[in-house]
């Protein structure tokens, strides 16, 4: 069947372009072409000759509409049979249909496979074999689904979390310029203030100049004016010279004044110009504080508002009053772990009613789970974890040894001990904050 389908295939070939006829042509010697094939070969040429046989004619081809329906057809029916093997309906070998499943071989066999190649093999129906192949599917189809729903799941993750990439590149951005724009205020303000007291200065001691400048102009006019005369004394005859002898003498015995300038006449440069980018440095200490723990904004819950700069923090939802330090989720951690030093920071708590304060080891970052098996104090509802008493403070100490593992918190106002702990911590120890009222927790400056 297949070497038959050859055969026919091979009778519509175009001699030229050795493809299916298009578009085929008729010549007189009852050769056919396709007719651009045709075209194209006599334009090379002057003569019109078959380029099989070499017979000239002097008609144009004539349509061969019979071959073209024939060519038509047989592509049609090699496209359907084709498109039979590709879905497993039509033998490829024997072009029969596929009537039995070969379980030994596990394919699909027409009759005559079984009879050739696939004798005492077993069989079984189509129907029964792709029953149970699909049956055979169900389960990594499921996990399959299952694969997709949590890329679904991650794709819509990664999304939200490229939205907050964004914002947060645009928050940041935002505020890393207003730091900026007050850096550049202060130091345009010093600046013009130095230059000033430069000016000031510089005014001061040019007006002195000028002052010794038209001194030393008059005495100039004077002691002119006297060589001028003395000169025409000396001109006079000698009864007149004699006569005003004593005269002339006098204007002789003239004491020139010795005029100096100051000795801080010129700029003091080194009082202007001297540590100059220190002495900045130094008073932009008011407005560059340094802060000995910042705060990690990716840390924190999504009820918890962080200021621009990071050293302060307040809880945005109302205070529940059955909430307790070890149920509250409302934290956030520093941005540094400490595994080694002794580290000190304080904390404003004065505007807060309610917060908790302390450290809590790397897993408990990592597990994002706070609770009171982590170093902390709390005062909440009135009442506070270092004392029986209730008491309202302003300000707590944490001091953290990692050396001696040693935590302790206590009131910087009274240097009173709040309370410490003592425990064998192998782990980064990270400063924790969980603020449980509207009022901002500060974090303060180094002093």
């Amino acid at each position: 069947m297949a070497s038959s389908h050859n055969n026919l295939e091979a009778s519509l070939m175009c001699s030229i372009c050795i493809e299916i006829f298009k578009d085929p042509v008729i010549l007189p010697c009852s050769h056919s072409f396709c007719k651009d094939c045709l075209e194209k070969s006599w334009s090379e040429k002057l003569r019109k000759d078959c380029p099989l046989c070499r017979h000239t004619t002097k008609r144009s081809a004539r349509n061969n509409l019979t071959l073209k329906s024939v060519c038509e057809s047989f592509l049609e029916e090699k496209r359907c049979r084709i498109s039979a093997q590709n879905q497993g309906v039509i033998c490829a070998v024997h072009d029969l249909k596929h009537e039995l499943f070969c379980t030994d071989d596990q394919k699909l066999v027409c009759l005559k496979c079984v009879s050739e190649d696939h004798k005492e093999h077993n069989f079984c129906s189509i129907t029964k074999a792709a029953e149970e192949h699909k049956n055979r599917l169900q389960k990594p189809l499921q996990e399959l689904e299952g694969k997709l729903q949590n890329l679904v799941s991650k794709k819509s993750t990664f999304n939200t979390s490229a939205t907050k990439l964004q914002s947060q590149g645009q928050k940041t951005e935002t505020h890393i310029k207003e730091e900026f724009k007050k850096l550049h205020q202060f130091l345009r303000e010093e600046e013009e203030a130095r230059l000033s007291a430069l000016r000031v200065e510089q005014k001061k001691k040019s007006e002195k100049i000028t002052e010794k400048i038209a001194e030393v102009e008059g005495l100039h006019t004077s002691l002119s004016e006297r060589i001028k005369n003395i000169k025409d004394d000396l001109g006079h005859d000698e009864s007149l010279f004699l006569h005003k002898f004593s005269e002339t003498e006098e204007r002789v015995n003239f004491t020139v004044p010795d005029l100096k300038l100051d000795s801080g006449s010129v700029i003091d440069v080194a009082k202007h110009m001297g540590n100059l980018r220190y002495q900045v440095w130094e008073k932009m200490k008011h407005v560059c504080p340094n802060y000995p723990v910042i705060l990690d904004p990716n840390t924190t819950t999504s009820n918890l508002e962080v200021s621009p700069d990071l050293t302060s923090v307040l809880c945005l939802i109302p205070f529940l009053s059955n909430s307790t330090a070890t149920t509250c989720l409302t934290y956030i951690l520093g941005s540094e772990g400490f595994s080694s030093g002794v580290h000190t920071w304080q904390v404003d708590v004065e505007a807060c009613d309610h917060w908790t304060l302390g450290v809590v080891t790397e897993s408990a970052k990592r597990l994002k789970k706070i609770s009171s098996s982590n170093f902390l104090i709390y005062y909440i509802n009135g009442k506070c974890s270092w004392t029986p008493v209730a008491l309202k403070i302003k300000k707590v100490c944490i001091f953290l040894d990692v050396v001696k593992k040693q935590v302790v918190f206590s009131d910087p106002d009274t240097n009173v001990t709040m309370k410490s702990y003592s425990c064998e911590f192998t782990e980064k120890m990270y400063p924790c904050f969980l603020p449980i009222s509207k009022s901002p927790m500060k974090i303060l400056p180094s002093v």
